[in-house]
C-alpha cells in the first residue's frame, strides 16, 4: 500500500493551505481538500478510510488538530486496484467523513450569512500560527465499509478500524504560513 501526491516532494502545495489570497478562504481556512491516491492495495482491500492530522498542534492548542476524517472510499477495481482522492473531494461529499477540530472553535468562524457549508465535517487546511507544522495523512485499508454515521468522531473511527484491517500507511506532509 503506497500514498502518492500529485505534487513534488512532501510539501503541502499553498492551494490546500492558508497561504491563499482572501477570497479563496472563510475566514483564513481553505476548504479546497488535498489530492491523493493509494495505491498497491491488498486483494482484499475493499474500501479505505483515512485521517489528516496535525500533533505539531499539541504545544499550541493542548490537542492534535484533526483536519480532516475520510471513510468507505470504495476501491476502484478497473483503476488497478487504486483509491483516487481528488482535490476539492470533501467538498463534493463523494465519500462519509467525520468531525474534525474545528467543532471546538466554530463558533469564533466569521461565515458569510449565505453560507451553509458545515465546517465540522469536511476538509479545513492547514493554517499554523507559527513556523512549519507536519501533518500525518494515515491510510488504512479495510476488508469492508465502517459502521460510521456522517460526523462520526475519531474515537468512533479508530475503535472501528478494528472490524476489518488489513493493511495501512502514512505520510506526513509540511506546511507552513507566508508571513
Amino acid at each position: 500500500m503506497f500514498i502518492e501526491f500529485p505534487f513534488e516532494g512532501f510539501i503541502f502545495p499553498d492551494k490546500y493551505g492558508i497561504n491563499q489570497s482572501k477570497d479563496q478562504l472563510i475566514d483564513g481556512i481553505n476548504l479546497c481538500s488535498l489530492p491523493f491516491q493509494v495505491t498497491n492495495l491488498a486483494a482484499t482491500t475493499q474500501t479505505v478510510a483515512f485521517s489528516l492530522i496535525d500533533y505539531d498542534a499539541i504545544p499550541v492548542v493542548g490537542y492534535p488538530w484533526i483536519h480532516w476524517l475520510g471513510a468507505n472510499v470504495p476501491v476502484e477495481r478497473r483503476l488497478g486496484n487504486r483509491v483516487v482522492i481528488p482535490a476539492d473531494a470533501s467538498r463534493q461529499g463523494a465519500f462519509l467523513q467525520g468531525t474534525n477540530s474545528m467543532a471546538n472553535i466554530i463558533d469564533q468562524i466569521n461565515k458569510p450569512a449565505d453560507f451553509a457549508y458545515d465546517l465540522t465535517q469536511h476538509y479545513t487546511g492547514p493554517r499554523p500560527r507559527q513556523g512549519a507544522h507536519n501533518y500525518r495523512l494515515d491510510v488504512y485499508g479495510l476488508k469492508s465499509t465502517l459502521p460510521l454515521q456522517p460526523g462520526f468522531g475519531y474515537n468512533q473511527f479508530l475503535e472501528a478500524l478494528d472490524t476489518g484491517l488489513v493493511e495501512q500507511a502514512h505520510a506526513y506532509l509540511t506546511y507552513a504560513p507566508k508571513n
